[in-house]
């Protein structure tokens, strides 16, 4: 309908003589085409305000509110998922998530794929999602301090179960986790660790008073923690082999692991699972191992991680918040260990 009286705008041309008729002419051509120009610009700005979201800060993507812990001076961050369902004055466990470094809480919540909250719905648990400073955590960051505060401030906010207050890191949180297992075994029944093995200078200063149940889960091409160890942006870290054998030393557990099993239900993620457990050690704690055949730098069952391209492949065989849950839940504080 545009294109027709275009080309009669452009072609026909009037004689000088009926250069008034003309002029008339070209006015009333006019008219429809600037009316449909103007409505199909107004159509144009309209899908431009409708589709283009408004620019959000990081902060504002995550799905669950943010919460603000007082440490010394200075606002420390973190998130929490309360059950949508839970029967008032029950006290809840609690699975303090950390995320990996130059994340925000809300990454973590992502590469989860917010299972740990849809598990907690239907469990019965709080997760709660701290934020490192500059996204980074470290010792220096005053951070086990901060767990330990965290702690403190959700009993009072709501109702927590203390005897099951569980810890797990991803990656530079899953270091700081293992640190957090040393230092805070009053606090914490459990601790898990996904792509991160133990680093060297946390073994040689760690000495808890109590065993410690630990998981781990390591991807064998881990390209950023490789789980061989050695020298990395996080420091000098031990292998996943060493990492395992000195919790089953310190929780004196059997000197060789039992073989749980040999996991491989999606055979199109180019990965596998070998399942070991350290097992009896003492004050019914217990050393879990699982290495990823093929795995990379990812979570096991959930998306790929924030800010890191190239991490490797992500094995479907496990859906490693199920394999957390089912290893928290075998754990509690024992009563004479609480602060």
């Amino acid at each position: 309908m545009i294109a027709q009286p275009m080309r009669m705008l452009l072609t026909k041309v009037a004689p000088l003589e009926n250069y008034e008729l003309a002029l008339r002419d070209k006015s009333i051509l006019l008219v429809p085409l600037l009316l449909v120009l103007l409505i199909s610009a107004a159509l144009v700005i309209g899908r431009l305000n409708t589709q283009v979201p408004p620019t959000r800060s990081p902060r504002t993507l995550g799905t669950n509110p943010i919460d603000v812990l007082d440490l010394g001076g200075i606002e420390r961050l973190y998130r929490v998922h309360e059950p949508a369902r839970h029967i008032a004055k029950q006290a809840l466990p609690v699975i303090i998530a950390l995320h990996g470094e130059g994340q925000l809480s809300a990454d973590m919540e992502q590469l989860t794929a917010l299972q740990f909250d849809s598990l907690g719905d239907a469990e019965g648990f709080i997760t709660v999602y701290p934020e490192a400073i500059g996204g980074v955590w470290s010792v220096a960051h005053k951070d086990l301090a901060f767990i330990r505060e965290l702690i403190t401030q959700l009993e009072t906010t709501y109702t927590i179960d203390r005897q099951r207050v569980y810890l797990v890191g991803f990656s530079n949180g899953g270091v700081l986790a293992y640190h957090a297992a040393c230092a805070l075994g009053d606090y914490i029944a459990a601790v898990a660790v996904v792509a991160a093995p133990m680093a060297r200078d946390t073994r040689d200063h760690c000495s808890p008073q109590q065993p410690m149940p630990v998981l781990m889960m390591f991807g064998t091409d881990d390209p950023l923690l490789p789980i061989a160890g050695g020298e990395t942006e996080l420091g000098l870290l031990l292998s996943a082999e060493e990492t395992a054998t000195f919790w089953q030393a310190h929780n004196r557990c059997d000197n060789f692991p039992l073989v749980v099993g040999d996991i491989n239900h999606d055979v199109s993620d180019e990965t596998s699972v070998r399942q070991e457990r350290y097992h009896p050690c003492d004050d019914k704690s217990e050393v879990l191992l699982y290495t990823v055949i093929g795995g990379g730098h990812t979570w096991p069952g959930g998306a790929a991680p924030a800010l890191q391209e190239n991490a490797g492949r992500i094995t479907q065989d496990i859906n490693a918040v199920d394999e957390l849950w089912a290893f928290f839940r075998r754990h509690t504080l024992v009563e004479t260990k609480q602060p």
